[in-house]
């Protein structure tokens, strides 16, 4: 060395503390870096039983009334194995899932409760690839697995009940039915 005083390289506080709540992380909460996701519990006055019933009828109702390819279509034999990969690792109760193709151009998907998914001919159209309609499918199977449809219902059920008691109790009159009215439409439009 020349005698002169070479400086240190400058510390990089930043990048030390990244890795450390990194490895922190990895380390020392395992579990919960890698755990899966668990769906929200809530409110449901519908046993499981209750909700595949109520699915499967108002899915016996969607195929009457709405043009579905039948389960033989190369379409629907396509969504349905894409359907199946990702309901294997959907976290939650295991439900019935059933995938059907609607011969529609609008771009839509809906699902029921319990599990039936009905996915337009239109959405299938315009993904363009098997990940962008994998993504609207995941998004159908969420609402089987957080329960939407009958946790909607059963909250619709505790705004109704008491304005059922309301309407006994201040009878038939004008005012009465007003009041039930109005307080049944606000009741609607809540979510």
């Amino acid at each position: 060395m020349n005698g002169r005083i070479h400086p240190k390289a400058p510390s990089t506080p930043g990048k030390a503390l990244a890795v450390f709540l990194i490895l922190t992380l990895i380390l020392g909460e395992p579990l919960q870096v890698f755990a899966r996701y668990q769906p929200t519990r809530g409110s449901n006055a519908f046993s499981q039983e209750q909700e595949i019933q109520a699915g499967q009828e108002a899915s016996a109702d969607v195929l009457k009334k709405m043009p579905v390819l039948p389960e033989d279509d190369p379409v629907t034999q396509y969504v349905q194995r894409l359907g199946a990969q990702l309901t294997a690792h959907a976290p939650g109760d295991p439900w019935p899932y059933h995938f059907h193709v609607v011969n529609q151009k609008e771009i839509n998907a809906f699902a029921l409760p319990g599990g039936p998914i009905f996915v337009n001919m239109g959405t299938i159209q315009a993904a363009d690839n098997e990940a962008q309609l994998a993504g609207v499918m995941a998004h159908e199977i969420s609402h089987v697995v957080q329960r939407h449809a009958t946790r909607a219902a059963t909250k619709q059920m505790k705004v109704q009940m008491p304005l059922q008691i309301l309407g006994a109790l201040l009878g038939r009159s004008s005012l009465g039915q007003l009041a039930a009215e109005g307080i049944s439409f606000g009741a609607g439009s809540t979510s």
